[in-house]
């Protein structure tokens, strides 16, 4: 018998034997006692002393607690748009998420070490002929033991559709890259998809946790309830506890954060209800998902009413037992016949999880399975027969001495078992209130007290929730027509709102990198074709500051009769690094007059961005018109901050500016943007 904490839940568990059955008991301890009395009321008061030093200052606030990682192994599915170009040149896609195989490096860094295991490919169409298709898992840029091929004839690990290599786990250190290699002979059919899946050292992410609730009050003690009903049926054996998932890595230590004002916490709101009145920064969970409200609302459900709820955590979401015409999601969790299974194959690609059932994804490839579905639980086997019946009952109850450890006692009979307990007392109740100072007249104030020492500096902050940036930017900017028309004078432009076009260089040097990574592409067009016998070099200009001195990385030319050129590579920039564009006439005598546009993608490394803030809102803008965006913590003047606004039509701009003062940076809108909109600030 146990003594649980005041207020806990009662709790009894049984171990059965040969024609025995022991029970082990944990009896909470009763509430603690009532406050004592108001004291009496003190002696008069004497004339006061000097004044105490001051108190110390208040102890910095603690830092926003770091995202724990999940336990367990994580199923990583990717696939590609469109068929691989017969060529014995390697190529590769990304090992999850979706797109056209190329011969570039395409590599992410895997989230913890662990092994890859269980690879599972497969292809839209039958393969016929010569044609085949190898699936290799490519480790720091070089191929692994992890890999199977496709063919037009069937083999023990594969189909004319599909392939599979369970035997090959590859170890993988937190530092590796991963990605997926695909090589193709023969070209039938033509056009074909792939996609694939492989379990890694991933785990489901979580969102944040909510702020400790306050204590609530002790309730009064209740009556003891009355025995229950001898239970009908035998009672099965317990099944066996599962083997614990891979504990999720400790995240860095966060940076110290700055003294000041406590900012707005988030609310844990329990599961969205559409009678409840929301407010933002509240957070609730939805079809399996956690969602924190970004705007004030009612019955506006989460997934969609982008203008009121922003995705936190994507998790799994259970739709109940598996059903022949349902469709399916990935993540999607069903039941059928006493297992759970999470889908991983959807469409386009064939099998998928609304075509096939779980049994008979996991009986495929003589019960290898064939990736469609994935285990989470297996059904238990069926517990064994339990003893025969005994009619327990509830004797004496007696209340032990304050502290005393709770007990109980069995008296048995013939088919029957008598309990009787001893519960102890609750502990003494907290000493009364000092009473009132008693009457008298008031001393003469004592002088002041010296001004207290500084306080001591805050304790470091638990781990800050990590931000990343983004995989892909797209910048893009308009000019009008310069005095006298584009020119042998080199002209410059801008890559970012609001539009900029200048004969001095670094003058519309304005759009700033995000995150360290390639631009892949730049476009620059003008509203009118060149003129017969002119020609135009356009050029893109990188510089480490604003106005720093600028490198050239490339040009393209629009020649006679064109409007636009577009310079394609890969050209390295580095987070906080400025781009635009020079364009200048190099033939011809005859200068284009007209307005122009121009716009460049950047291909991200999903690097966490160091010292970020994040603010999210929504405002409601009009035609060529800013709103000022507040952050709660100074930053320096030199600061660099991230906008990305979506309007209400979806349609993604993503805006980078650098703030003018400490605390706040301005977003303004295009002349054709009049919307009501989202926006997410990140600075670093």
């Amino acid at each position: 018998t146990t003594t649980g904490a005041p207020g806990s839940t009662a709790g009894v568990t049984g171990v059965t034997g040969v024609n025995s059955l022991t029970l082990n008991f944990t009896i909470p301890q009763g509430p603690t006692g009532p406050t004592g009395g108001t004291g009496a009321t003190g002696a008069t008061g004497t004339v006061g002393g000097v004044g105490a030093t001051g108190a110390t200052g208040p102890t910095g606030p603690t830092g926003t607690t770091g995202s724990v990682g999940s336990n367990g192994i994580g199923t990583l599915t990717g696939g590609s748009s469109g068929a691989v170009t017969p060529s014995t040149t390697q190529n590769f896609s990304v090992i999850q998420g979706q797109m056209n195989p190329g011969t570039g490096n395409v590599s992410i860094q895997v989230p913890q070490a662990g092994n890859v295991v269980d690879l599972y490919a497969n292809v839209s169409a039958a393969l016929t002929g010569s044609t085949t298709i190898t699936f290799t898992v490519f480790k720091n840029g070089a191929a692994t033991g992890l890999s199977c091929t496709i063919s037009s004839t069937a083999t023990a690990t594969s189909t004319t559709t599909a392939c599979w290599d369970n035997n090959s786990p590859t170890a993988f250190l937190a530092t590796d890259t991963i990605e997926m290699g695909i090589i193709r002979t023969g070209t039938s059919p033509g056009t074909i998809v792939e996609s694939w899946s492989v379990n890694g050292p991933t785990g489901i992410p979580i969102g944040p946790t909510g702020a400790t609730g306050n204590t609530g009050a002790t309730g009064a003690t209740g009556a003891t309830g009355g025995t229950g009903a001898t239970g009908a049926g035998t009672t099965g054996a317990t099944g066996a506890t599962g083997a614990p998932g891979v504990a999720g890595a400790t995240g860095a230590t966060g940076p110290t954060g700055a003294t000041g004002v406590a900012g707005a916490g988030f609310t844990w709101a329990q599961a969205w209800n559409s009678g409840t009145n929301y407010t933002t920064n509240d957070i609730v969970s939805y079809n399996g998902s956690s969602w924190i409200a970004i705007a004030n609302n009612t019955n506006q459900a989460p997934a969609t009413n982008p203008a009121s709820w922003s995705l936190l955590a994507e998790g799994f979401n259970f739709t109940g037992a598996y059903s022949a015409t349902g469709a399916y999601n990935v993540n999607d969790v069903v039941t059928q016949t006493g297992s759970t299974y999470a889908c991983v194959i959807v469409a386009p690609a064939t099998p998928n999880c609304s075509t096939e059932s779980p049994a008979t994804s996991r009986a495929a490839n003589s019960g290898n399975g064939d990736g469609v579905w994935s285990v989470l639980a297996q059904a238990g086997a069926t517990g064994a027969t339990g003893p025969a019946n005994t009619t327990v009952s509830v004797g004496t109850t007696t209340t032990g001495a304050p502290g005393s450890t709770a007990s109980v006692t069995g008296v048995a009979g013939s088919g029957t078992l008598t309990l009787n307990f001893t519960v102890p007392q609750g502990v003494t109740g907290p000493t009364g209130p000092t009473g009132a100072t008693g009457v008298g007249l008031t001393g003469p104030a004592g002088p002041t007290g010296a001004t207290g020492g500084t306080g001591p500096t805050g304790n470091t902050g638990p781990n800050g929730m990590p931000v990343f940036g983004p995989s892909a930017v797209n910048f893009s900017s308009s000019a009008t027509e310069p005095t006298g028309g584009w020119s042998t004078v080199p002209i410059f432009v801008s890559l970012s709102s609001p539009a900029c076009q200048s004969q001095t260089s670094n003058a519309c040097n304005t759009a700033v990198v995000p995150g360290t990574g390639n631009i892949t592409s730049v476009t620059f067009t003008f509203s009118t074709a060149v003129p017969t016998g002119d020609t135009y070099s356009v050029s893109l200009l990188v510089s480490t500051s604003q106005s720093g001195t600028e490198v050239n990385q490339g040009s393209c030319t629009i020649g006679a009769g064109a409007t636009s050129c577009t310079l394609f590579g890969s050209f390295a920039v580095s987070q906080g690094n400025f781009i635009e564009l020079q364009v200048v006439q190099t033939g011809g005598s005859t200068h284009d007059t007209g307005n122009e546009t121009s716009a460049a993608t950047l291909s991200v490394t999903n690097a966490q961005i160091a010292n970020a803030f994040m603010v999210v809102g929504s405002a409601s803008f009009t035609a060529a018109t800013s709103v000022q965006v507040n952050f709660p913590v100074p930053f320096t003047n030199t600061s660099t901050y991230t906008c990305t606004v979506t309007d209400a039509s979806a349609v993604g701009r993503t805006f980078f500016v650098t703030n003018t003062s400490a605390q706040t940076m301005t977003i303004t809108a295009s002349a054709s943007n009049s919307d009501s909109v989202n926006f997410s600030c990140v600075g670093f």
